[in-house]
């Protein structure tokens, strides 16, 4: 090993005043080869993980979402991991924010599920009996706005229409949103026929002295 490729350094005092023993790190970039500080190197190059630690891991997290009670088997408590990853599956995330989106969704709805178990327990007080059933309602609206945000990303949310100075001559009319007309669109009603006014005018009287016999 180069003299140039490792560093020392020496720990802080330890707390019986004593310095610790001399430590030495080999340095596994060089200098001159540092990326910028917003950047990482790939991780894969100085993991000590497996693929399979990492996809253990993801199902780990997923896990750590779900309540499991304490008397529950090995069977029961496998049964309800596999139905969480099934409702995170089922909602096909593509990407790496659906894929957080889904996740948050599974860990709201057991959430919530889990409080209206706790409300309905035999006996329990009506003082936490509301606690549970507000903190309910909190988590289901929590979801609903997940699943808004969803649908948006994926491009299935209601588009915005701005609407800016709109200029309407007498007797026209102003379509504000999206106009389609096909084969089957019905036809424009005709305008029903002008009527010409009547004539106000006065007749002209002749207004001459008869001539005399």
């Amino acid at each position: 090993m180069a003299a140039d490729d490792t560093h020392e350094f020496l720990t802080p005092p330890d707390s019986d005043g004593a310095s610790l023993p001399t430590q030495t790190i080999e340095k596994t970039v060089p200098l001159s080869e540092r990326l910028p500080s917003y950047k990482l190197l790939a991780f894969d190059g100085v993991a000590a993980c497996t693929a399979v630690d990492v996809e253990a891991a993801k199902i780990k997290e997923i896990m750590s979402l779900v309540s499991v009670p304490p008397s529950s088997d090995k069977a029961q408590r496998e049964a309800l991991f596999v139905k969480a990853i099934d409702l995170l599956e089922s909602l096909e995330p593509t990407d790496g924010i659906e894929g957080m989106l889904a996740m948050q969704m599974v860990g709201t709805h057991n959430a919530s599920l889990e409080c209206l178990r706790q409300a309905m327990i035999y006996n329990q007080s009506l003082e936490a009996q509301k606690v549970y059933l507000s903190q309910a309602e909190r988590l289901m609206g929590m979801y609903m706005r997940q699943v808004d945000t969803l649908a948006k990303h994926r491009g299935k949310g209601h588009a915005n229409i701005t609407v800016g100075q709109v200029n309407v001559e007498s007797g026209g009319q102003a379509v504000v949103g999206n106009v389609s007309a096909g084969a089957g669109s019905a036809a424009p009603a005709p305008s029903p026929p002008s009527i010409a006014e009547p004539c106000t005018q006065p007749p002209i009287v002749d207004l001459q002295k008869p001539a005399r016999q």
